[in-house]
C-alpha cells in the first residue's frame, strides 16, 4: 500500500525518507491543527508512532483528543517566556497567531480574527516530564511566532533529530502573487538553530529542514524534494481514489442489481404473457361454459315446466280417483250378486244367467247386423260403462260358457277349456301382457287401455275409443 501524505506540501514523505528505519517514533507537533487534514504527524500515528501535539484553538484541540488517544494533547501557546497572551483566532483556517501585527494584516485581507486569552509556555517547560530521551523530529509552525518558540527551546538539553521549520512569513502568499518572491522568515531565527549544532538539509519551498550532527548521516536522505520513487498518494487525491472505488463498487453493484432486474423484468414479461395467453383461454372457456350454462339453464326451465304440468296433472287425477265413479260401483254390486248367487245356488244361478244373457246378446248381435241403425241406441245407453260393455261381448262371441266353479274347488280342465279364441291365437308373452292390461282395466276403470276392449267395444263406443 502506498504512503499517504497528509500535510500540505508533503513534509512527511521527506521525513519518512529520513526516519523509515525507526520503529514507534516518537514526535512533537507545535501547532499541530487538525489531526488528520494537513497534518504532518498523522502518516507516522498509523504506524504505531507517538507524541506531543501543542494547539491552543479549541476546535482542533478537541479533535485532536478524539483523534489521537496515544498522544499527550496541550492546549496552551508557546512563547519566550510564561504567561496569558492573546491568541488570535481565525475560524476555519491554519492562520490563526499570537502576533497582533499578523492578525491585524490578516484582518486587511478578509480574514476576521477573534482575540481569547491562552496559557503561554516556553517550549522547553512545557516539554518537561512528557517526552522520552530521543525526539526523532519536531515540526514548528506558530504563524510568525518561530523565533518565539526557538527561544523558548534549550536545544541543548531537548534534542530533535530532525527541526521542520515554516520559513516563509504568513502574509507572504499575498505578496508572493504579486512578485513571484517568497518573503523568507529563516533570518529571524536560523541562528539559533544553527548555533545549537544542527545543519541546514533541504528548503520545501515553505519549510526548512534541519539535521542534528550526530545524526547528520539522515541529510543525505533529504536532498530531494517529494518523487514518485517515494511511493506515495496525497490525501486528497487517495480521498478521491477511495471515492472513485467506492463510486466503481457502487456502479458494479447497481450494474449488478439492473442486470438481475433486467433478466427478472424478462421473466416477468414472459410470465406476463404466458398470463395473458392462459388469461385469454380461460376468457373463453368461460364464454362457452357460460353458454353452456344458459342452455343447461333453459333445458332446466323446460323440464321445471314439464314437471309441474306433470304434477298438475297428477293432482288432477288424484282427485279423480278420490271420487267413486258408477261404473266402479256398478262392478262392485254385480260381483257381490255374483258371490251372494253362488253362495246361495253353489254356482247354478250364475251359470244360468250367464247363459241367458249369452243368448240375448247372441240374438242382439244377429239382429244389429241385420239393422245396424237400430244398433246405435244400446251403444249410447253403454256408452258410459265400458266393462260392462266389454264383458257383454266376450259373452256373446265366446264359443262357450265357462263353468263357474264352487269354492274351494279346483278344475284343472276349466282353463284350457275355456281359453278365448282371441287369446289362443296370440303368443303367450302377449297373453301375460294382455291379461296383466285387462287386470289394469279392472282397477282404475279406464275405457281405452287395451287394444282388444277397444276393438270388441267399438260396437258400443264408436270411433272416439280407437287406440
Amino acid at each position: 500500500m502506498p504512503f499517504i501524505s497528509y500535510a500540505q506540501n508533503c513534509e512527511d514523505v521527506i521525513l519518512w525518507r529520513a526516519l523509515r528505519d525507526v520503529d514507534r517514533g516518537f514526535y512533537v507537533d507545535i501547532g499541530a491543527a487538525d489531526p488528520k487534514e494537513g497534518s504532518v504527524t498523522q502518516a507516522f500515528y498509523e504506524r504505531g508512532w507517538s507524541g506531543v501535539n501543542i494547539e491552543p484553538q479549541a476546535d482542533y484541540f478537541e479533535r485532536l483528543v478524539q483523534a489521537r488517544d496515544r498522544d499527550t494533547n496541550l492546549r496552551i501557546a508557546v512563547g519566550r517566556e510564561a504567561g496569558v497572551r492573546n491568541f488570535y483566532v481565525i475560524e476555519g483556517s491554519g492562520l490563526s497567531t499570537l502576533v497582533p501585527a499578523i492578525a491585524a494584516q490578516h484582518e486587511i485581507d478578509g480574514w476576521h480574527s477573534c482575540p481569547c486569552s491562552v496559557p503561554v509556555l516556553p517550549l522547553t517547560k512545557a516539554l518537561e516530564n512528557q517526552v522520552p530521551m530521543v525526539i526523532h523530529f519536531l515540526k514548528i509552525d506558530a504563524e510568525g511566532a518561530e523565533a518565539e518558540v526557538l527561544e523558548g527551546l534549550d536545544l541543548k538539553q531537548i534534542r530533535p533529530w530532525i527541526m521542520v521549520i515554516e520559513a516563509t512569513k504568513p502574509c507572504s502568499r499575498v505578496e508572493v502573487a504579486r512578485s513571484r518572491d517568497v518573503v523568507s522568515s529563516r533570518s529571524d531565527w536560523e541562528n539559533l538553530v544553527i548555533s545549537a549544532g544542527y545543519t541546514f538539509a533541504y528548503f520545501d519551498g515553505l519549510n526548512c529542514f534541519y539535521v542534528a550532527d550526530e545524526v547528520r548521516d539522515l541529510k543525505n536522505r533529504m536532498l530531494e524534494p517529494a518523487n514518485v520513487f517515494d511511493d506515495f498518494v496525497c490525501w486528497p487525491e487517495f480521498l478521491n481514489e477511495q471515492k472513485a472505488a467506492n463510486l466503481q463498487s457502487e456502479v458494479t453493484t447497481l450494474r449488478g442489481q439492473l442486470e438481475t432486474s433486467q433478466r427478472a423484468h424478462h421473466g416477468t414479461a414472459a410470465r406476463v404473457k404466458e398470463l395473458v395467453a392462459r388469461s385469454a383461454e380461460l376468457e373463453i372457456d368461460l364464454n362457452a361454459s357460460q353458454t353452456e350454462a344458459g342452455e343447461l339453464r333453459r333445458m332446466l326451465e323446460n323440464e321445471r315446466t314439464e314437471l309441474n304440468r306433470l304434477l298438475g296433472r297428477t293432482k288432477q287425477l288424484e282427485a279423480q280417483l278420490a271420487v267413486p265413479s258408477i261404473d266402479r260401483l256398478l262392478g262392485r254390486g254385480i260381483k257381490r250378486l255374483h258371490q251372494l248367487g253362488d253362495d246361495l245356488t253353489g254356482g247354478g244361478l250364475r251359470c244360468l244367467v250367464t247363459r241367458m244373457l249369452k243368448k240375448t246378446v247372441q240374438y242382439y248381435l244377429a239382429f244389429a247386423q241385420r239393422y245396424p241403425g237400430l244398433a246405435t241406441v244400446p251403444r249410447h245407453l253403454l256408452k258410459p260403462f265400458p266393462r260392462v260393455a266389454s264383458f257383454l261381448y266376450r259373452l256373446g262371441t265366446s264359443p262357450q260358457i265357462r263353468s263357474i266353479p264352487l269354492r274351494g274347488q279346483k278344475n284343472k280342465n276349466s282353463i284350457a277349456k275355456n281359453i278365448d279364441p282371441f287369446l289362443a291365437a296370440i303368443p303367450a308373452s302377449a297373453r301375460s301382457l294382455f291379461q296383466r292390461l285387462e287386470a289394469a282395466q279392472d282397477t282404475s276403470g279406464s275405457r281405452t287401455l287395451i287394444l282388444r276392449s277397444a276393438t270388441r267395444t267399438a260396437w258400443v263406443s264408436g270411433s272416439d275409443h280407437r287406440l
